[in-house]
């Protein structure tokens, strides 16, 4: 019996050798059942699969490893995530490293703070594209909690060296009613490198009052200085962005001893109204390891 026993762990061991050797020095598979075809250099999955390479870990339903040919393919449903990014869908289709793959109804979640819901996606190199999608902020801290409204788009491009998404045919959606429309809006993500662009919207709702849709736009003056201008458009009736608006500018100025803000604050709220305006300077300085100064003023 022990005999036996011995010669099981054997093999077990030998088999693991072969798939490293044939998949990749850093290509890990876990799984519960395996089926191994040698000549063909296929590996078969079973439900449950975990694979690990790189950075990125995917967990299976069922799947096929086809290293002669470098394919993927995954029967069912899969679940990939890669640092603070999860994506999850049925059917992927790609290469065995995964930098070209399809696959559908798709999840993404990016950074714990954005989600996508897309009928289809398609990644190619550096980009991944979501078609028929819904996006909304969301933070996640265990459960999804995600606002009652989106931004239904035709197409999303996102750039995954530049932390870059471009939207194409989008509408804001509250619940099931389209109420405002772009034809088109780009913005970064959380890991770009600093550069000029729409960042992304959020969506107000007042009491008794109009609904309004924020679209941040930063520009980096210089390295230690950069410029947020948070428009504020009325959704009212009439949409009329010209005599119902306020705009938020925020200057941010970065020192060694600290930071300086210039907050600048404008806002109508009707055809016959004056434009009122606010400025608030406020500084914060480290003027040693145990005392920090804050100063605000206000016009």
């Amino acid at each position: 019996m022990n005999k036996y026993i011995i010669i099981f762990f054997i093999a077990v061991f030998f088999l693991r050798q072969i798939i490293i050797l044939n998949a990749d020095d850093d290509t890990y598979i876990n799984t519960s059942n395996i089926i191994y075809d040698e000549k063909r250099n296929i590996i078969e999955l079973a439900e449950n699969s975990k694979i690990n390479f790189n950075d990125t870990n995917i967990l299976v339903d069922r799947g096929i490893i086809d290293y002669n040919n470098d394919t993927f393919e995954v029967f069912g449903n899969f679940y990939l995530y890669q640092e603070f990014n999860i994506l999850s869908g049925k059917n992927l289709e790609g290469d065995t490293k995964l930098n070209n793959f399809t696959t559908s109804e798709v999840s993404y979640i990016y950074n714990n703070d954005l989600k996508i819901d897309s009928d289809r996606a398609e990644k190619s190199g550096d980009n991944v594209i979501f078609y028929n999608n819904f996006l909304t902020p969301c933070e996640l801290d265990g459960y999804f909690n995600c606002p009652t409204w989106s931004l239904r788009i035709d197409k999303t491009k996102y750039n995954i060296d530049k932390d870059k998404f471009d939207h194409f045919d989008t509408f804001l959606q509250i619940a099931d009613y389209k109420v405002f429309y772009l034809p088109y809006f780009s913005h970064y993500g959380a890991k770009a490198p600093r550069q000029k662009g729409f960042l992304t919207p959020t969506f107000e709702f007042n009491i008794g009052g109009d609904a309004g849709i924020i679209t941040p736009y930063y520009l980096p003056l210089k390295e230690d200085t950069d410029i947020i201008f948070k428009p504020k458009l009325i959704l009212d009736n009439d949409i009329n962005v010209i005599n119902k608006y306020t705009l938020n500018t925020i200057i941010n100025h970065k020192s060694v001893g600290g930071d300086v803000y210039v907050d600048f604050y404008n806002e109508k709220l009707d055809n016959n109204s004056k434009t009122y305006s606010s400025i608030r300077l406020s500084s914060k300085q480290i003027l040693n390891k145990k005392n920090t100064s804050l100063n605000k003023e206000n016009e």
